[in-house]
């Protein structure tokens, strides 16, 4: 007979794994009554607690890491508030780092990670393969990308489809030379966002100019700088898809100081809608990432895998984006967004 995990627990009784760890640990944020009913469906399924899991959930002191890649951008932050909501109450405190999308900081980190005996880690690393973090940490892992991977769980966006979203929308607004602005921090990301730019003109028949794209940093200055360069060019673009809403404010930015009339005669979204997008001074179109929801899925996969350590096999999310259309783009009459499901992708 198969061992029975509390997984196996949750599903049966239809609730998640979190309150079934509360219950069988005798933890706080449980009733006495929803406790006593999870222990005799435990029992009735024949669940015996693994010891070193039970330790991992139960000892004092224990520590989850997050190595983010950027906390200037509040999209990181999100995450990272969800994923502390998510372990606290499972006696957990989070140890919170910024790699700033440098390979040695993000080195250092994990050996550092290493020292402390963390009971386990969530990243969204510079690399687009984790062969440095295997060599590096012995705690489970649940990685923040679209990467698939034997050793590891992941979670993210499905970003080719946001980028076919927000390219989408500028189509059928009017555009017709729509820039691509992307990253140099996050090749993976900035990639899947562009091949989604790309997939959305030649959907609709829209010419794809290779020279209006760009990329440059992760940063409001970068999205100014790119911006300008585009500008510059002789067959210059009427509206921009921003590999994020940093860069898409700081394209904005740009095109106000030259007189630019938004959404009039150039049309701009980002991505992630980070809160300030809804700001009444801004107002930016933008493709939204489910941050917070990201984030407890990451803690989550985590926490499966340290209660299943032994035997837990690697789980891949992949979460949808959704578009609002604000004031930076012209007015639209209502449409269906192509469904995710009948994209052709690279």
């Amino acid at each position: 007979m198969a061992n029975i995990t509390i997984k196996d627990i949750a599903r049966a009784m239809g609730v998640n794994v979190a309150t079934v760890s509360r219950a069988l640990n005798d933890q706080n944020g449980v009733s006495d009554r929803t406790r006593q009913v999870i222990k005799s469906k435990a029992a009735a399924l024949g669940y015996r607690p693994n010891a070193l899991a039970r330790s991992l959930v139960t000892s004092r002191g224990s520590t989850i890491a997050y190595i983010a890649p950027d906390l200037a951008n509040p999209y990181h932050v999100e995450v990272a508030r969800a994923i502390k909501d998510y372990v606290r109450p499972l006696g957990y405190t989070l140890i919170l780092c910024d790699s700033e999308w440098d390979m040695e900081t993000e080195l250092a980190q994990l050996e550092y990670m290493e020292r402390q005996r963390v009971d386990g880690l969530i990243m969204k690393s510079a690399r687009s393969d984790f062969d440095h973090i295997a060599e590096r940490l012995s705690c489970p892992v649940a990685m923040l990308s679209t990467n698939y991977s034997d050793t590891y769980s992941t979670i993210d966006t499905d970003n080719f489809y946001g980028g076919f979203l927000a390219v989408e929308a500028l189509i059928r607004c009017g555009y017709t030379r729509i820039a691509y602005l992307g990253a140099i921090q996050d090749p993976p990301t900035s990639r899947q966002r562009g091949a989604g730019h790309k997939a959305a003109l030649q959907h609709y028949g829209v010419p794809f100019l290779k020279n209006l794209c760009a990329d440059g940093e992760f940063t409001m200055d970068g999205g100014r700088e790119v911006m300008r360069r585009l500008w510059s060019r002789k067959n210059r673009p009427d509206a921009v898809f921003c590999v994020n809403d940093i860069c898409a404010i700081g394209a904005m930015d740009f095109l106000l100081d030259q007189g630019v009339r938004i959404p009039e005669d150039f049309g701009i979204i980002g991505f992630d809608n980070m809160f300030m997008t809804s700001l009444s001074q801004i107002q930016m179109s933008t493709v939204a990432q489910q941050g917070y929801e990201l984030g407890t899925g990451a803690a989550q996969l985590l926490m499966d895998t340290i209660q299943e350590r032994d035997t837990h096999r690697p789980e891949h999310r992949i979460i949808e984006p959704r578009l609002i259309l604000r004031n930076t783009t012209r007015p639209v009459d209502p449409y269906q967004p192509s469904p995710a499901s009948q994209l052709r992708r690279p």
